[in-house]
């Protein structure tokens, strides 16, 4: 499940980068991202219904496993639907106003790098190594280096 798990992201992450850079120039930014969640959810809802319910669920219906499960969230799942949406608005809002799509993402995912490395160290006690301090500055030149025109 790891590979698994970091392919899907990296095969995923392409066909977004893809995705966003194609939207066409004169679609609201805002209606692209609205038809792209109802995908979204309607693949969602696929998914949910052919994954297999837990053993002891099997006599429960679709819609009581749905409420159970909504009860067990807490706030993150809606602050990950703003953040969400924040993403692909900033993403096509780059792309648009001129971002090279082999650069906009590299370096805004550096960019991102660089906060969540001491949000994992001070937030989360993740361990920090000397070669993930080297990276973070590596990380930091080569955004200096490619924002440069």
């Amino acid at each position: 499940m790891k590979i698994f798990s970091i392919v899907l992201i990296v095969l995923s992450n392409v066909v977004y980068q893809l995705s966003q850079k194609s939207v066409p120039e004169g679609a609201h930014p805002l209606v692209a991202t609205i038809v792209s969640y109802c995908a979204a959810l309607l693949v969602c809802i696929a998914l949910f219904v052919i994954m297999p319910l837990p053993q002891n669920n099997l006599q429960t219906s679709i819609g009581q496993v749905l409420s159970a499960e909504v009860q067990k969230l807490n706030w993150s799942s809606y602050a990950l639907g703003i953040s969400i949406v924040g993403v692909e608005i900033g993403f096509l809002l780059a792309y648009r106003a001129g971002w090279n799509i082999s650069i906009g993402a590299l370096l805004a995912n550096s960019l991102l790098m660089m906060i969540l490395v001491p949000v994992g160290v001070f937030l989360f006690r993740e361990d920090i190594s000397w070669s993930k301090v080297c990276g973070i500055l590596l990380c930091l030149v080569g955004s200096i280096l490619i924002a440069k025109k």
